[in-house]
């Protein structure tokens, strides 16, 4: 929902149509309005017409993540000449890996199909790009992809603090519990964390229907004395992140963290919080030379003061950076869409009568 809003944004001025479909709910047709915005709710099945007709008369097609690709798949090679396909992710092999490989070889033909057939491909990192162009070497080109990061964070506003005096090290992780986040890893070097660091803190915020699970789980541990576990909203979380050192982003070295933009990512960095990763090789960090830790740094020596600082300001230096490039991508995607819908002759004329 985050991604959406953001896109959103870059076409705040135009009129446009969010058709939610789903193969189970909306049996009654719904339209409202918000402002430029249209939203309507139809049913894939009892309203298949309808959603044909939408299909046909829409001047450019926006279409997020290949779980929306699945309700148009049929379409694709009809109408690709004016669909944007947002992948979000490498959902075919999310799926498989969540253990689901049936799912999985469903969206790889779904993924396919928005490859083969869009206009254009938006992805959220280059190293998503490279995936796909290796994966569809024959049929994608390069000039159909467009690296668009989650910008929702990349503002240039400085939000860095030197905070830390003593030995105390905080610690703090906020963030989903999905498989590939490595909560059991994490909770296990807390453990050992507190054998040969007691002075260190550690705060856990996750969703809050995943707290409960989380806590049994560090009491199997015998941690719940020692870690506060909870739920905080954007705002009381951001507030914490300005107390803390660093915190932990314990990703694998595979393909969907060598792919993905995780926004967490983003809000850490952007708030003066030191990532400690398991793999350096997240999305496209890496290459714009971001400054972690380790969870080797932790155990062998913690890091200074004045230490964490320097990665402070070098991991801003890299929002910024992202930030640039990002600002470009939206301007490309917009032009690419104006174009495409034949608004920007009309914004054109309007300018030139004013």
């Amino acid at each position: 929902m985050r991604r959406i809003a953001a896109i959103d944004s870059i076409f705040e001025d135009v009129p446009r149509l969010y058709l939610q479909v789903s193969f189970k709910r909306n049996l009654r047709h719904t339209l409202r309005k918000e402002g430029l915005i249209s939203i309507e709710s139809i049913n894939y099945f009892l309203h298949h017409r309808h959603l044909f007709s939408r299909l046909e008369n829409a001047a450019c097609i926006y279409v997020h993540s290949a779980w929306n690709g699945l309700k148009i798949s049929p379409y694709y090679s009809r109408y690709g000449r004016k669909i944007i396909s947002d992948l979000h992710g490498v959902v075919p092999e999310e799926e498989s890996f969540r253990g689901n490989r049936m799912l999985g070889a469903v969206f790889n033909l779904v993924e396919r199909q928005m490859v083969n057939h869009s206009c254009l491909a938006v992805v959220v990192t280059d190293q998503m790009a490279r995936h796909f162009l290796d994966k569809y070497a024959a049929e994608l080109h390069p000039d159909r992809l467009l690296t668009l990061p989650n910008f929702e964070f990349l503002q240039t506003e400085r939000i860095i603090q030197n905070r830390r005096d003593g030995d105390g090290l905080r610690l703090i992780y906020a963030g989903g519990v999905e498989k590939w986040q490595n909560i059991d890893l994490m909770l296990d070097n807390i453990r050992r964390l507190f054998q040969a660091r007691p002075n260190v803190q550690v705060d856990i915020y996750v969703p809050e229907p995943a707290v409960q699970s989380v806590q049994i789980r560090a009491k199997s541990l015998d941690l719940n004395s020692k870690v506060r576990i909870g739920h905080l909203p954007p705002h009381p979380l951001f507030r914490e992140y300005q107390k803390v050192d660093a915190g932990f982003v314990l990703r694998d070295d595979i393909l969907l963290n060598r792919v993905a933009m995780p926004t967490k990512l983003i809000e850490y960095m952007r708030w003066g919080v030191v990532p400690i990763v398991l793999s350096p090789d997240v999305g496209d960090f890496k290459r714009y030379g971001y400054k972690y830790l380790t969870l080797d740094n932790l155990f062998r020596e913690a890091p200074s003061s004045s230490g964490l600082n320097e990665m402070r300001a070098a991991n801003f230096r890299v929002i910024s950076s992202i930030s640039s490039e990002t600002d470009r991508a939206k301007r490309t995607l917009r032009s690419r869409v104006m174009e495409r819908t034949g608004l920007s002759q009309l914004a054109a004329a309007a300018d030139h009568r004013i």
